[in-house]
């Protein structure tokens, strides 16, 4: 992106050039031609020698095709030797990565894979030794490999169980092995995003199966709970009903215990109140009523044997 400076060189090389042209074709003298070569080259020296470094960049300069290791170039307006330097922008910004999906191994020796986003800078005093050593392709080049095989590193370190629970501990594992390394180049890794960890298709079965089975066991307990719950109540019935059978013999035995004193109490009094004379008149009203006179001996009363009776 060009700066106003540059604009405003381009601007004046281009009124340089009509200048020169109108003066050339319409007056063609030749005392004329001189100051409107002249002007024309000062105005080609002007916008060859500056230029400006964009907010979040610094420059890097090259001297014939050679880069300054000495000098960066800080933001804003800077001048160039027209011809012999020229001046690389390089963003020095928090630039976002997303890195490629990533097979590592686990303790176990189980493939899984992660993807997520790296978030790198270069250092701006060193661009002029990211731009030489590494060049700015640099991610490609350098981060997905590097990141690619610390990740490889760290993960064998935990089982399959451990690898989502410890995913902040692994990646800030990462994160230092991977700035020691890189920092020789003048990168620096701001953070590491680990968005998706895939465990391998087999481990997924298997917990697929054991989820599967872990419902059905719970489904069976509380099968097992609600037949024991009717357990309960049944015995909760049976007593129930079991004290009330005893409770119920309980009144009948009482009920008949009642009667059969009352009907003791009864008889006694029936006993007492009988005398002899009633005893011989209800004796004489089941004779039968053939028997019209009885003689019966003084003093016994007709307590008497009859034969045939």
């Amino acid at each position: 992106m060009m700066s106003t400076i540059e604009i405003l060189a381009g601007v004046g090389l281009l009124l340089a050039t009509f200048l020169f042209t109108y003066l050339w074709l319409e007056l063609k003298k030749g005392v004329l031609l001189a100051p409107a070569l002249g002007a024309l080259l000062a105005a080609l020296l002007v916008f060859g020698s500056f230029r400006s470094v964009a907010p979040g960049h610094r420059g890097v300069y090259t001297w014939l095709g050679a880069v300054n290791m000495e000098t960066v170039a800080g933001e804003g307006f800077t001048a160039l030797w027209p011809g012999f330097q020229s001046l690389k922008q390089v963003d020095v910004r928090v630039t976002p990565h997303p890195f490629k999906e990533i097979e590592a191994a686990t303790k176990e020796l189980l493939a899984i894979k992660m993807t997520g986003k790296l978030n790198y800078h270069i250092d701006p005093a060193r661009v002029n030794l990211v731009y030489q050593r590494v060049g700015l392709d640099f991610p490609e080049k350098v981060l997905d490999p590097a990141l690619s095989d610390f990740i490889k590193e760290v993960t064998p370190s935990y089982n399959i169980m451990e690898i989502l629970p410890k995913r902040e501990e692994i990646r800030k594992r990462v994160i230092a092995l991977l700035s020691a390394n890189l920092e020789r180049y003048g990168i620096i890794i701001d953070d590491i995003y680990i968005a998706d960890i895939a465990p391998p298709e087999e481990y997924m079965l298997a917990v697929q199966r054991h989820q599967v089975a872990g419902r059905q066991v719970l489904t069976e307990e509380e099968i097992l709970r609600q037949k024991r719950v009717q357990a309960d109540q049944a015995s909760v019935d049976a007593e129930g009903k079991a004290r009330a059978a005893v409770k119920k013999a309980e009144g009948d035995a009482q009920a008949i215990l009642l009667t059969a004193k009352a009907q003791a109490d009864a008889n006694k009094l029936l006993t007492q109140s009988l005398s002899r004379e009633i005893i011989d008149w209800t004796l004489v009203q089941k004779l039968g009523e053939q028997i019209k006179v009885m003689v019966v001996p003084a003093g016994q009363g007709i307590f008497l044997s009859i034969p045939g009776q």
